[in-house]
């Protein structure tokens, strides 16, 4: 007759608490591994939808500020394309002064492309790609000093038609423009321009890099400053103000 085990139960061997430790341990080292495989394709998966992300707002930007920076000051069509994003006209105003004291104020507004994090704006004839300290400007400057003489450009867009056209949808605008100029000279005196900007440190810094005078100062109140221009010595300035009158449509 076979001895009955005490209990009525099995009797485990070191041996076999050592297997099943072992067989433990393993399911609990793959059941690891799988959790942080897991997680490391979660992390590459949002790491790429990200990247693509920046990637497609990037090229935008660059299409839009090349599109942007063909717009002409005379009659003609320019096509802008963007396949997501928001292009809309803002308030910004361009004066001249002289002894501080404004004797010629121009509604030049800006034309005004954001997706995410990037941001492309045309304003006075000059293209600034960019925020911040990473902004830089396209095209040349519409205040040019030398031999005594200021020259200065104002280019209002006077636009009509919708003041924003965008969304997630792949969109195309049409900026047309019948431009009329005005040519005006100023006797010798002190004279300064104040540019309205939401990105003054791009123009800051190209006016910087011309050799000009430059300061800040928000003349209405609205948080939005201008970058203001001025020579040391006594000048006269030819001011040339160019009115596009453009026409925004979507297609």
């Amino acid at each position: 007759m076979l001895p009955r085990l005490l209990g009525g139960r099995h009797r485990v061997t070191a041996r076999g608490r050592r297997d099943r430790h072992r067989a433990q341990s393993s399911i609990i080292g793959v059941a690891v591994l799988v959790a942080v495989t897991v997680l490391s394709v979660g992390a590459l998966t949002m790491a790429a939808g990200t990247f693509v992300s920046d990637g497609v707002d990037a090229s935008n930007a660059q299409r839009v500020a090349d599109d942007l920076d063909r717009i002409d000051d005379g009659d003609g069509a320019t096509r802008v394309e963007f396949s997501r994003g928001t292009l809309r006209v803002e308030p910004r105003t361009v004066r001249l002064l002289r002894e501080g004291v404004t004797v010629v104020d121009v509604e030049a507004d800006a034309l005004v492309y954001e997706s995410g994090g990037r941001r492309v704006t045309s304003l006075n004839g000059l293209v600034v790609d960019g925020r911040g300290n990473r902004s830089r400007t396209r095209g040349a400057l519409p205040v040019v000093a030398g031999d005594g003489r200021l020259l200065v450009d104002i280019v209002a867009l006077n636009a009509s038609g919708p003041t924003a056209v965008g969304g997630s949808e792949p969109v195309a605008v049409t900026v047309r423009t019948n431009a009329t100029h005005e040519y005006r000279a100023f006797e010798e005196d002190r004279y300064a321009v104040a540019i309205e900007t939401a990105t003054p440190g791009a123009w800051d810094r190209a006016f910087a890099a011309a050799g000009l005078e430059r300061s800040r100062r928000d003349f209405d109140g609205d948080g939005v400053p201008s970058v203001v221009v001025s020579v040391p010595e006594s000048v006269v300035v030819d001011l040339a103000v160019h009115d596009l009158r453009a026409v925004v449509r979507r297609g």
